[in-house]
């Protein structure tokens, strides 16, 4: 993993719910402070994944960048969701 780098998604289902309930003011303070441990949790869990080399944003670059400029775009590359989240707001 020499030089390697990884992206951490933040955004996750766990950190969504947790975002939704608080945005809405739904459920009770401890309803949410779950959601919220359970975003960390999950948060934490990518960290680690990201730490030892199983994360799969550098995994996708390589791959794209191993297309010969001839080569039609498979269709992962090409699909809006894969799209968006490549961009920053």
């Amino acid at each position: 993993l020499h030089g390697r780098t990884e992206t951490i998604r933040s955004c996750s289902r766990q950190a969504a719910s947790f975002v939704r309930a608080m945005a809405a003011k739904q459920g009770s303070a401890e309803e949410r402070k779950q959601l919220l441990i359970r975003a960390v949790a999950s948060h934490q869990m990518q960290a680690r994944y990201c730490s030892q080399g199983q994360g799969v944003d550098r995994h996708l670059v390589g791959l794209k960048m191993s297309l010969a400029p001839s080569d039609p775009a498979p269709a992962l590359f090409t699909d809006p969701a894969f799209t968006e989240s490549k961009t920053w707001r």
